[in-house]
Order: C-alpha cells, then sequence, then structure tokens
C-alpha cells in the first residue's frame, strides 16, 4: 500500500511539473535608420502566442511632422474603423488600438490578445490573410518566419 501511494505521489508531481509553462517574448524589428521604425513583439507559451504587438513608430522635429503625424493617424484610425464595420461591432475582442502621440513621436499601436480574441469572427472578417489554414491560434514559429522573410530582425528575450 504504501508503495501504491509512493507511486501516486511521484505521478502526481511529475505531471505538475509537466504542465509549467514556457513564457517567453521575442522582438522582432524593421530599421532602416529613417524617421519610422516598425516593432512586433510577440508573447508566447512555448509556440503559442498568447499577446502581440505591433508599433509603427514616427518621429520627427521639423515642421511638418504635426500634419504627417495626423495623417498616419487618420489612417490608423480609419483602419480600426474598417475593422469594427467588417465585424459589425464597436470593437473587436482581444484587438485593440492605441495612439501614443508626442511633439516629436508617435507611436501606433495594435495589440491582440489571444485569450479574448474570437477566432470564429476574425477569420469571418478576414482578419488573418495569408494563412494557409483557418486561424485557431497564432504561432510562434510561424509568426517570426514570416516577419524574417519581410526583413525584420528578430530576437527572442
Amino acid at each position: 500500500m504504501k508503495k501504491i501511494a509512493i507511486v501516486l505521489l511521484v505521478t502526481i508531481i511529475l505531471a505538475g511539473c509537466s504542465t509549467k509553462e514556457n513564457p517567453s517574448q521575442t522582438l522582432c524589428e524593421l530599421k532602416d535608420d529613417g524617421p519610422i521604425s516598425y516593432t512586433y513583439i510577440i508573447d508566447a507559451n512555448g509556440n503559442d502566442v498568447t499577446r502581440m504587438e505591433n508599433v509603427l513608430r514616427m518621429k520627427g522635429s521639423n515642421e511638418g511632422f504635426d500634419f504627417v503625424a495626423n495623417e498616419f493617424q487618420k489612417a490608423f484610425d480609419a483602419s480600426k474603423q474598417t475593422w469594427a464595420e467588417r465585424a459589425g461591432k464597436k470593437d473587436i475582442p482581444g484587438l485593440e488600438f492605441k495612439v501614443d502621440k508626442s511633439d516629436s513621436m508617435i507611436a501606433l499601436i495594435q495589440i491582440q490578445t489571444m485569450k479574448d480574441i474570437d477566432f470564429e469572427l476574425m477569420n469571418r472578417i478576414k482578419f488573418y490573410e495569408g494563412y494557409d489554414r483557418v486561424v485557431k491560434g497564432l504561432f510562434l514559429d510561424e509568426e517570426v518566419n514570416a516577419l524574417q522573410q519581410n526583413g525584420y530582425t528578430c530576437t527572442k528575450k
């Protein structure tokens, strides 16, 4: 009986160890030394993406910066509106749009939080175009590979 109890205890401990999460963060950047940069920050648990933040950042100090920054923001806001209209809703669960703006910088930020995403809705509105499968989640290796093929440099943090 003691042996059975010990075997059960060891099994429970090992099962608990095998279900530990393996969180990671990968930073993918597209740099050209100009005023505009693109960054993806991808949080993952193993190969499953849990959160992805993509940022278009533009810096400037000349007189025309405000005008250009406002035009970028208008395009960003129009994109947000288009997705909302396609979805038939005001907001799309798990998809967030932010703007961070100062006198010399504007950051247009799109955040996907996978636990909140309605993948059925996202597939219906064709948010995940370019995938060769019905998207039910994003995979770190796929995202990094696609970004690297488009000139991004990716590093695991």
